[in-house]
């Protein structure tokens, strides 16, 4: 079986990066999940009244659990 030839492009040796236009995503929100994704992977669908405490206390959870949480902070 022959090997199949692909068209491959020739990249610049530099990239051309665009510049960066102010007020391009002035009218754009955050890209919020809704409930029926975030109910799956065990995150509740709205964010809760003691969001702060409930964050700090499953960071202290992971942090017991795992060393490598340790490390990084």
């Amino acid at each position: 079986m022959a090997a199949k030839e692909f068209d491959i492009p020739v990249l610049p040796t530099y990239i051309e990066i665009p510049e960066i236009n102010e007020g391009v995503m002035e009218g754009d929100g955050p890209f919020k999940s809704s409930e029926e994704f975030q109910n799956p992977l065990g995150f509740p669908g709205e964010k809760v009244d003691n969001w702060q405490e409930v964050a700090i206390e499953k960071m202290g959870e992971l942090k017991s659990k795992y060393r490598s949480v340790q490390v990084f902070l």
